[in-house]
């Protein structure tokens, strides 16, 4: 009996900590409920939680139009993620040939460099060599 006392205690407890009930409020929620605390903070938010919602009448052409309505709207959202996707393979595809772009142009520069170096070294060794043989003519 101790253990439901202290389940009670906490139950009450946490319906006052999540209500506004006073001790005395709270204590007949939880008897009227049989101690279900979720019950209780239901009632406080909603007072009529359990009441169900009425369907409303529909007649049959309004659910075959509904149907329709729902079916052309997934396949609608379906399209559009599918474009979405479309453009994000191209907007990738783009930036990739871009960047491959540019790597090709700075292979270029760096290949043109190195040849202007290579041809600009060779043209000094042939001068040495050529001005070597003057000198040497000269002489």
């Amino acid at each position: 009996m101790n253990n439901n006392y202290e389940q009670f205690k906490a139950c009450l407890n946490l319906v006052m900590s999540q209500t506004n009930y006073s001790e005395e409020q709270a204590t007949d929620k939880l008897k009227k409920w049989d101690n279900d605390f979720i019950k209780v903070i239901k009632e406080y938010l909603n007072p009529e939680f359990e009441k169900k919602k009425k369907e409303k009448n529909v007649s049959l052409n309004q659910k075959i139009i509904g149907e329709i309505r729902k079916f052309k709207d997934k396949q609608c959202s379906n399209y559009i993620k599918e474009k979405n996707n479309e453009y994000e393979i191209n907007k990738l595809l783009y930036l990739n040939s871009l960047k491959n772009e540019q790597n090709a142009e700075q292979n270029a520069e760096q290949n043109a460099e190195q040849n202007a170096e290579q041809n600009a070294e060779q043209n000094a060794e042939q001068n040495a060599e050529q001005n070597a043989e003057k000198i040497n003519i000269d002489i």
